[in-house]
């Protein structure tokens, strides 16, 4: 397996090096290096039970290094496709960033590759998936709270009528950090859009 796995990472890295412009050579080297973390981690949580899932042992290089090249091919690859007309590729690429950034964005090493990408990827990329990054406001890992506030308020800024409401909504959330997350970027947002923001208040409090 290990054998087949390198000969794939070899090939894959090879084609997105022959040819830097192709979406599909930096998404297939990117799933190779998914798929190995993914496995890698599976394998962690039977050995180690659900301790080792929450407390990641801070030596494992390979995984975050691995993690870090998968984000990178995503991001690549992603940056490659028009964000005017996005397709079911396009979406699968942003969800499976979106996974590895939840699940393995509290390390250094992740956090510097996402606040990279974040930087070189234009704010439509991420407006299909705001539901699901606004679900994160309340992760336990200081530094994906961190990732989610900038990309948040980076969107509210572009694009203010698609995030108003639904950044109202979490405003409300029982969860205190989501709330306190929501409401740290609608303060951001009132900034020249204060009447907007009011609207969204008023429509979402006649809704509950």
């Amino acid at each position: 397996h290990a054998a087949g796995e390198a000969s794939l990472l070899e090939h894959f890295r090879r084609a997105a090096e022959l040819d830097p412009a192709s979406c599909a050579a930096w998404h297939n080297l990117a799933m190779v290096h998914f798929d190995h973390v993914r496995c890698t981690c599976w394998q962690s949580e039977d050995e180690l039970g659900e301790h080792h899932r929450h407390h990641p042992d801070p030596g494992a290089t390979d995984t975050e290094e691995r993690v870090v090249a998968a984000l990178e091919c995503l991001f690549r690859c992603i940056s490659l496709r028009p964000s005017s007309s996005p397709t079911g590729h396009t979406q699968q690429d942003i969800l499976t960033l979106l996974t590895l950034a939840f699940e393995h964005g509290e390390t250094e090493g992740a956090a510097a590759a996402l606040s990279r990408g974040l930087a070189d990827t234009p704010a439509e990329t991420w407006l299909a998936v705001v539901p699901q990054v606004i679900a994160r406001l309340g992760s336990e890992s200081e530094r994906v709270r961190t990732f989610v506030l900038s990309l948040l308020s980076t969107l509210a800024e572009r694009h203010p009528q698609g995030l108003v409401y639904p950044l109202t909504v979490a405003a409300t959330s029982p969860l205190r950090a989501q709330a306190t997350g929501a409401a740290h970027v609608l303060a951001h947002l009132r900034r020249g859009r204060d009447v907007l923001v009011e609207q969204a208040q008023l429509v979402a409090a006649e809704l509950v």
